[in-house]
């Protein structure tokens, strides 16, 4: 049945059946007849305006929208609820929440309902709320083959963002930004921030080419406007694919863009990110020493841990200038970085054992290079890294143990390790990201 096109005195019938509510005490409190009003439910009769108010008034839905016209403005007012929502204007979206929850009386209205629950689902997440925003979508998805495409956009959208907030969910964050981009079309139009987050699962899942296709999109979206704040974000983003990818001009290119316009607006955050970016550069063109100090500067602007962009930066900073120090062969400041990292992942305010398990290989492989032998590397490290996919980070110690293998002789050893790259680098180039 289309709920949408039901006659008006249906939807009054199936109202009114909704509450449990009988003909004669509708009658009584229109001051009409149940004849007439049943008349007007089986649509034989029109409902005159003055008649449509006192029901109205007797169901209890006197905000909520009936008639063609009032839907429509209803939808688009719902609307301007989710740019809100998407736009992180919280304020703005929870002032206007209340002027949608008379669509929950019309039971008829499945996709205008479906809508707002997805919609309040977003804004759950946003001051996270997540156990009621997964009940939410949870009802959306349930009937989803029956909303329209508009509706399914917007709950693949806010499923995957809501995956997107959990760690280890990226592949499905990934499948319901996908889903989200395939329902575009000329009326629904791909937001750049959509684009910009299916690049970012993508990177996530270790996937740099298929991450570059969808952060150029992106970018194209906006191209020649450099005062948004998505500018230099989306620069970093392409950057740090191109690194990865061996493209390492066209990242420094997008890295000297990025870093003008940061200064520009004194965002400390990106300039952070990106000098550690132009350090890794750096690293990759084997000119370790400039990219430590790189690494270093970047370590300035994220001193402050109990943020989260701190916590996170700093961590990532200390294992670049752990393993290039190690190459470098600077012991100390290798060992002093790990420790300081190990510290920050094992810390009883925010745990975070990836970062831990790094920089413990970073220890062993400096007892490697005291002659200390440690099955660290290959019996824990490498494997926990591929499972949980910091495959950029496996394949740097599977470069550094093979290499060590090498020197010493032990070939067999070191052609193990070599398998083991390259599944990890085939693993790369895939584009397959179904469940491991």
């Amino acid at each position: 049945m289309n709920y949408a096109k039901l006659p008006l005195g249906e939807k009054l019938r199936l109202i009114r059946k909704e509450k449990g509510l009988s003909l004669e005490n509708m009658a009584h409190a229109t001051k009409s007849s149940v004849t007439v009003l049943s008349r007007i439910e089986r649509g034989q009769i029109e409902c005159g305006e003055e008649m449509l108010a006192r029901i109205r008034k007797f169901l209890d839905i006197e905000r909520a929208p009936l008639l063609e016209h009032e839907l429509e403005t209803f939808r688009s007012r719902l609307l301007v609820m989710y740019d809100h929502s998407l736009a992180k204007r919280d304020t703005e979206a929870r002032n206007m929440q209340n002027e949608f929850t008379p669509i929950l009386d019309l039971p008829f209205e499945l996709d205008l309902i479906m809508l707002y629950r997805v919609i309040e689902a977003r804004m759950l997440c946003m001051v996270g709320n997540f156990d009621d925003a997964e009940a939410n979508l949870a009802k959306a998805e349930e009937c989803i083959e029956e909303l329209c495409e508009e509706t399914r956009h917007i709950f693949h959208y806010t499923k995957g963002s809501f995956h997107a907030a959990s760690v280890g969910e990226e592949r499905y964050a990934l499948k319901h930004y996908l889903a989200a981009i395939d329902l575009c079309n000329e009326k629904i139009k791909t937001p750049a921030p959509l684009l910009m987050y299916a690049g970012l699962m993508y990177f996530t899942l270790c996937k740099p080419y298929q991450a570059i296709r969808y952060f150029e999109q992106a970018k194209d979206e906006y191209r020649g406007d450099r005062t948004i704040v998505w500018a230099p974000q989306m620069d970093i983003n392409l950057a740090s694919c191109f690194i990865e990818t061996g493209e390492l001009d066209k990242a420094k290119d997008l890295l000297d863009t990025a870093l003008a316009h940061s200064r520009s607006v004194n965002d400390d955050i990106h300039i952070g990110i990106t000098i550690g970016l132009l350090g890794m550069i750096n690293e990759k063109r084997g000119e370790l020493d400039e990219a430590i100090k790189q690494y270093q500067h970047s370590l300035t602007y994220f001193q402050d841990v109990s943020h989260t962009y701190g916590y996170y930066n700093r961590l990532y900073g200390l294992c670049n200038i752990a393993i290039c120090s190690y190459k470098a062969n600077k012991r100390s400041q290798s060992t002093e970085a790990a420790n300081e990292g190990l510290n920050i992942a094992n810390s009883e305010e925010r745990k975070e054992p990836s970062f831990a398990i790094i920089f413990e290989a970073c220890l062993a492989l400096l007892a490697l290079k005291d002659g200390k032998p440690d099955e660290y590397i290959e019996s824990v490290a490498i494997p926990y890294l591929v499972k949980n996919l910091r495959l950029y980070e496996a394949r740097t110690f599977c470069d550094e143990l093979e290499s060590y293998y090498k020197k010493k002789g032990s070939m067999k050893k070191a052609n193990a390790i070599a398998a083991i790259s390259r599944d990890i680098y085939k693993e790369i180039l895939s584009s397959d990201i179904s469940e491991k």
